[in-house]
């Protein structure tokens, strides 16, 4: 292969085969580099064929994602040189069907045409009318309602599960995705109390999200049932938008497009008088959550501000907090009191690899990488 990890910008996982045409006296690992090709003068053939083909640490070993920590993949690695060192990777789609026969070797299980673990053919790079992607709602900064071990997503394990709507057996799916950041969740919200776009897309819910310019390659493996919807633990129109003074306290929890991967940004819990009631910071991605205790809103409350970096990032609408019995009298004293007062609404507001590198395979045409 050309490029490495190792080389920065100009790696990509995303990788074309070149057929090089082998010499008369050519044994087996003659090249071990691109410049030993190069200097050999064989003929080199692009192929159009691309690979999915991420470098991995030498002897890393893919999970099992259902027996997580116990069970390895069934996928073995595709041993490569790179300057004349040899590092490991893994095939995963491919764009052309002779390819995935090529690689099928690779599916060690009992079953090599498993589902599970097959090599799929999907156009996934990026071409000349743009990058070819599928969108992934990302809340693995929050960890409100996870439980280590049993609930947790990735990267991090102690955060909550992203969520996507293609897999591999849909027609649009690609391991490449562009990063939808959850900027807010509601109040309260736990861990996979919803878990797909319909739901989490609509702002009138309390979820706010952020398109970002990030782009992920994270090629799914495992089962998948596409007949199965994830049943969300919450009612489509239940999950809470306000500041509800009934209870004892109410977790805001959230992030911003401007803190995304932004650890320790000091966070500021506001009424709209400016006063401050709280304060918080950031995680390493960039989130924060704040349980906001009903007896630090001040009377009169009707709205709560989050803010960072002198930005006001959220604002939440409160429910008008009930006087105690002392105020209650203070209130009296001053004026009349008003029986016949209603109060306020719940509502939520917000603020508002693709490059292909080559890879070389010599035949007479002998594959080689």
């Amino acid at each position: 292969m050309e490029y490495h990890t190792a080389d920065g910008n100009v790696y990509s996982d995303f990788m074309e085969i070149q057929f090089v045409t082998a010499p008369t006296d050519y044994m087996n690992d003659d090249f071990k580099s691109v410049q030993d090709v190069m200097e050999s003068g064989a003929e080199i053939l692009p192929s159009g064929i691309i690979l999915n083909l991420p470098v991995v640490p030498t002897g890393a070993t893919l999970q099992d994602p259902e027996m997580k920590g116990t069970e390895k993949a069934p996928i073995a690695p595709v041993a490569t040189w790179y300057k004349c060192v040899e590092v490991w990777t893994y095939v995963f789609e491919v764009t052309t069907q002779d390819a995935a026969d090529y690689f099928q070797s690779t599916r060690t299980g009992s079953d090599p045409n498993d589902p599970a673990y097959a090599i799929y053919v999907k156009p996934f790079y990026a071409n000349a009318e743009g990058v070819v992607a599928i969108p992934l709602i990302h809340v693995n900064q929050f960890t409100h309602g996870v439980t280590a071990g049993i609930n947790g997503g990735g990267p991090s394990p102690a955060g909550m599960k992203n969520i996507i709507n293609l897999d591999r057996p849909d027609a649009a799916y690609s391991p490449l995705w562009l990063i939808l950041w959850m900027n807010d969740l509601p109040i309260n919200y736990n861990a996979d109390e919803a878990s797909n776009f319909n739901v989490m897309l609509k702002e009138d819910n309390g979820f706010s999200i952020f398109t970002s310019p990030m782009y992920v390659n994270c090629p799914d493996i495992g089962k998948v049932d596409l007949a199965a919807v994830n049943a969300d633990l919450v009612p489509a129109d239940s999950f809470q938008t306000g500041i509800d003074t009934t209870m004892e306290s109410n977790w805001i929890i959230g992030s911003h497009q401007s803190m995304i991967m932004q650890a320790d940004v000091a966070i500021s819990i506001q009424a709209d008088d400016g006063t401050e009631i709280g304060t918080t910071s950031t995680n390493m991605m960039g989130a924060y959550e704040f349980e906001l205790m009903t007896t630090d809103i001040p009377m009169g409350t009707n709205e709560i501000s989050v803010v960072a970096n002198d930005l006001t990032i959220r604002t939440v609408t409160v429910m008008e907090k009930a006087m105690d019995a002392e105020e209650e009298v203070a209130s009296d004293e001053d004026e009349s009191s008003d029986e016949d007062e209603s109060s306020a609404s719940h509502v939520i507001t917000t603020s508002s690899f693709t490059a292909l590198v080559a890879l070389f395979v010599i035949s007479d045409l002998i594959p080689f990488f």
